[in-house]
């Protein structure tokens, strides 16, 4: 690890590096065992043991964190969370920002519920990939998973009934809807 470091062997870097921001979330699915809907659950409280523990990383230190990685010769930072990666959305796209001018690519995970049509352009636009969350191309069963707060509103896509978001998402990344 000292000579990866140090600089002073060629190393391999790694391709891709996750970090996890500090996040609320407005779902609750029913398979998560994060901070959402733990006093609901019936798993054993130690499950969340190292949840409760672990200091998050401040904002002055995740930029420092993606800085010496695109310093290094990394190339994609995955941006994840304890909750909804998008829910602070000022605080996402400054990372996502100063990951672009270390000549990073941005990777994001999100359950889609933040995202408005100008949010989508602006992801689009500052060339964020995203991984959206769906579970089901039944409504009731994608709602009954997530059990998202507000409910997603559902339209057509493709004979499909989708969340609102995901058409947004799709109508900002594509020239084809």
């Amino acid at each position: 690890i000292a000579a990866f470091l140090s600089g002073g062997h060629k190393q391999a870097v790694p391709f891709v590096l996750d970090i996890n921001i500090a996040a609320a979330c407005s779902a609750r699915c029913l398979y998560c065992f994060t901070h959402q809907d733990k006093e609901k659950t019936t798993l054993p409280a130690d499950r969340f043991k190292i949840a409760n523990e672990v200091k998050n990383l401040s904002f002055n230190e995740l930029c420092e964190i993606v800085r010496q990685f695109g310093k290094l010769g990394g190339k994609t930072i995955f941006i994840c969370s304890d909750g909804e990666p998008l829910q602070n959305r000022t605080r996402f796209m400054a990372l996502a920002h100063i990951a672009r001018l270390e000549g990073l690519k941005v990777v994001t995970f999100t359950n889609m519920l933040p995202i408005t049509p100008n949010f989508a352009a602006e992801l689009q636009n500052n060339h964020i990939n995203l991984v959206l969350k769906l579970e089901s191309l039944d409504p009731g069963i994608n709602s009954q998973i997530v059990r998202p707060s507000p409910d997603y509103v559902y339209k057509p896509l493709f004979g499909a009934q989708v969340p609102q978001q995901l058409v947004d998402v799709l109508a900002a990344y594509s020239s084809t809807l």
